[in-house]
């Protein structure tokens, strides 16, 4: 991790997407077991919207009890590029004996977990693991080649939800949090990152 500064980092910069797909199921009884990290792709845009559950209490002309509480995120990767053996994964594609991959209404999205790093002006980075979503088949489009080359980059969306045996969502470090262990960030992506136990 860089030295601490005095002054707070400002966002700049996205760095490469992470994947690790779960190798068991979540449920309520037990955690899921993840597969090794592996590099999604190189970041062109990242996008996370919260979704949230809300509800108001109103009585005698007023409010009484308002709460929201944050349930999941929606995702939207802008990549150079995703390979096809990490497609046919993400989005549930059969194989059939010739390799050719095909997508069928009754296909299952894997579920995974998604590592994210952006990066601030004075060195330090934040770091995410979203713990459960899955992906959706990516539109595509194509121009015809010109005077100039133009690139065609995929765009893939995601939903990710609390986990089901704990409730947990994402886990979050950022390196210009002063309480940060600098081992964590330095092996953020060598594993989906788990808190210890008993954490609150």
């Amino acid at each position: 991790m860089p030295d601490t500064v005095s002054t707070p980092g400002y966002f700049y910069g996205i760095a490469d997407v992470y994947i690790s797909f779960m190798t068991t199921e979540d449920t309520a009884l037990a955690a899921p077991v993840y597969g090794t990290p592996e590099v999604l792709g190189q970041s062109i845009e990242i996008g996370l919207k919260p979704r949230y559950r809300e509800g108001r209490l109103d009585a005698s002309n007023k409010v009484l009890r308002r709460k929201k509480i944050i349930d999941g995120y929606d995702v939207s990767l802008g990549l150079a590029d995703i390979s096809a053996d990490l497609q046919a994964q993400m989005f549930g594609r059969a194989t059939d004996s010739n390799g050719v991959q095909i997508v069928a209404g009754r296909g299952d999205p894997a579920k995974c977990a998604l590592g994210l790093c952006f990066t601030r002006d004075n060195g330090h980075k934040e770091l995410w693991w979203l713990y459960k979503g899955e992906f959706y088949e990516m539109e595509k489009s194509g121009k015809t080649d010109g005077e100039k080359m133009e690139y065609q980059t995929p765009k893939v969306e995601g939903s990710f939800d609390r986990r089901l045996n704990d409730n947990l969502l994402c886990a979050i470090a950022d390196e210009d949090y002063s309480s940060l262990d600098a081992d964590v960030a330095e092996g953020w992506f060598d594993a989906v990152y788990e808190t210890p136990t008993g954490t609150t």
